[in-house]
């Protein structure tokens, strides 16, 4: 099929056909987005080759990546437009009466680019995976092992510890120079760790799958280090008025009650990740346990509030 009808197909199927536009490029290496958002507005622009490879030909592919892209950067993107004012603002902590809002560490430590970049990749990073037919992380767990060795050794060097696990030539020296890039002397012993951060919040995510609400994760740019209070502002949203000025892009893969929670036990099981009773979720413990209604379906009762967590 046709790539260009394929990403129309998604994006008019999400709702969003007006707000994405494609660009198609004489040379390019690797297929991204970029997004111009403004207050009240949040456009993408997706660079395509016109003459795409094999992996471009397959369909499963073109799927992954319009998951990653689309259904996970964009909507988080365009979603935090609507949801940021009230999480951020109205119905957060600090303004309900409380400490600090949301996106504040208890002592006022706000949270990092990093750890924003670390959660929203890794999310993208489960979702470009749900339609491989493996779903080992094995790229994600390579960029971070080069990552490291990269910041021990220099480009010769690295590319020769490479060697075990890539043994095609192209494939090895794509990943040494997205290691070394940025570099004017690439014999340094440094290396460009974004990369690290796909699998770093894939098993983050992984370990507290049953701890987490995914849906709320897609609702905004929310790091899994203020996912309590975000939580918390969330329910007070969801129970009020503002709801209903309240207009969300819901990806495909949440639509259908439970599909992605199998999901998330399913490649988990696949790469050996046990779920954490206690995750690693920041003030995760001075919270109830709240489980949230899908914010597609407003029909039913907003929340149910049960038992503290031990």
């Amino acid at each position: 099929r046709d790539m260009g009808k394929c990403v129309n197909e998604y994006l008019d199927s999400h709702g969003i056909g007006d707000k994405v536009t494609i660009r198609w490029h004489e040379n390019l290496a690797v297929a991204s987005m970029t997004m111009a958002r403004g207050r009240k507005s949040c456009e993408g622009t997706l660079n395509l080759p016109k003459q795409p490879g094999k992996k471009y030909s397959r369909a499963l592919w073109v799927q992954g990546l319009l998951d990653h892209e689309i259904g996970t950067h964009f909507t988080c993107s365009i979603n935090d437009l609507a949801t940021a004012p009230y999480l951020r603002g109205s119905f957060a902590a600090g303004a309900a009466g409380g400490s600090r809002s949301f996106n504040n560490f208890p002592r006022s430590r706000k949270v990092t680019p990093r750890e924003h970049l670390v959660t929203e990749e890794g999310l993208a990073t489960l979702n470009t995976h749900m339609s491989a037919k493996v779903k080992l992380l094995n790229g994600p767990a390579l960029s971070y092992w080069t990552r490291w060795q990269g910041s021990q050794m220099g480009f010769t060097q690295l590319f020769e510890a490479l060697e075990p696990y890539v043994s095609d030539l192209q494939k090895r020296w794509q990943q040494c120079y997205r290691c070394k890039r940025g570099l004017t002397d690439t014999s340094e012993h440094k290396s460009y760790a974004k990369d690290q951060c796909y699998f770093e919040g894939a098993y983050k995510l992984l370990e507290g799958r049953r701890h987490i609400d995914f849906r709320l994760l897609h609702s905004g740019k929310i790091a899994l280090e203020e996912y309590a209070d975000a939580r918390a502002a969330w329910l007070r949203l969801v129970n009020s008025r503002a709801m209903q000025n309240v207009a969300l892009v819901t990806p495909h893969f949440l639509k259908k009650e439970g599909e992605y929670e199998d999901y998330l036990e399913t490649i988990a099981a696949a790469n050996g990740i046990e779920a954490n009773p206690k995750p690693k979720i920041e003030g995760y413990k001075n919270q109830r346990d709240v489980t949230l209604v899908p914010y597609s379906d407003r029909s039913k009762k907003r929340s149910v509030v049960t038992s503290p967590v031990a």
